[in-house]
């Protein structure tokens, strides 16, 4: 009776994994990055028990290969996910290593798309945990007056804490740092969003300069902030990129096909600069809402 139990339990795995194909996993460019992240992808699927084969291909060797309709393709980066979209309609496809706005529109095929993006929601949740208690205690934050993507999400913020917040639409004839200048006096915290229009070259500059001079915290959305001036990022880092990228592989490897589907959200670290939380007389919360403290 237990051999017929194993027999047949494994003859259900073998028949669970006999819907999925190969992986090619895709690089943008052979720039270093890219390189990293498809080895360590490569690395944790086979320390898993990952049974499938698994290629590493540029954009150009992957279109010289005959690629079967049941094989998962993982392009890292826009580059290679624009040109996989577009090439390879018959496939499914994990986007990974992207950024939000980069993902093709109009995907018609099985996707997922693991992204370096944080939501709106995990800055403006530690942004409250900050400025709850503080006399100036409202978050703001500016965004392009065209960026639908950043509007509807914000549209949907959960605020449980009741603080008072703040969206700053800044239309493209505007100087998003004029535009902030004016509400900094009254804010507690401000948050860095990904929007080219707003946080890109001397805007960003003098933004984070306006936002020390008025004594006002910046939350922002990626590491390099920290060096900027901002008084803590959250970000995911590449292990974690990597541990959603996989485990999604996994569960497609398992379930014959990809078990979420839409943007996903890796883990993230939320790290603070130690020294502008002194030099604002900020003291870092003990009970932060997600993420780990560093």
């Amino acid at each position: 009776m237990r051999l017929f139990l194993a027999l047949f339990l494994l003859l259900v795995a073998t028949l669970s994994q006999a819907d999925t194909g190969s992986v090619y996993i895709v690089l943008s460019d052979n720039n270093k990055l890219y390189q990293q992240a498809a080895q360590a992808v490569q690395a944790e699927l086979k320390m898993q028990g990952f049974s499938k084969p698994i290629h590493i291909s540029s954009i150009q060797s992957l279109h010289k290969k005959a690629l079967h309709p049941k094989d998962l393709i993982v392009p890292l980066g826009e580059q290679a996910a624009l040109n996989i979209h577009y090439s390879f309609e018959r496939n499914s496809h994990l986007y990974s290593f992207i950024d939000r706005t980069q993902i093709p529109p109009h995907t018609d095929s099985e996707w997922a798309a693991v992204v370096i993006d944080q939501p709106v929601q995990r800055l403006f949740d530690l942004a409250s945990t900050i400025v709850a208690g503080r006399y100036r205690d409202k978050v703001i934050v500016a965004i392009s007056e065209e960026n639908q993507l950043l509007r509807d999400e914000i549209s949907k913020l959960n605020n449980q804490s009741g603080i008072p917040f703040e969206v700053l639409l800044v239309d493209e004839n505007s100087q998003p740092a004029k535009v902030i200048d004016k509400a900094l006096f009254n804010a507690g915290a401000l948050l860095a969003v990904r929007d080219e229009h707003i946080w890109s070259g001397e805007n960003a500059k003098w933004m984070l300069y306006q936002s020390y001079k008025f004594n006002v915290p910046v939350i922002g959305y990626s590491k390099r902030f920290l060096k900027a001036g901002a008084l803590a990022s959250v970000y995911a880092t590449l292990p974690q990129t990597t541990d959603k990228t996989v485990q999604l592989i996994m569960q497609w490897e398992q379930q014959g096909m990809l078990t979420e589907h839409g943007i996903v959200y890796p883990n993230f670290e939320i790290e603070f600069n130690k020294n502008i939380a002194r030099a604002l007389k900020i003291t870092i919360p003990e009970i932060l809402p997600e993420g780990n403290k560093n």
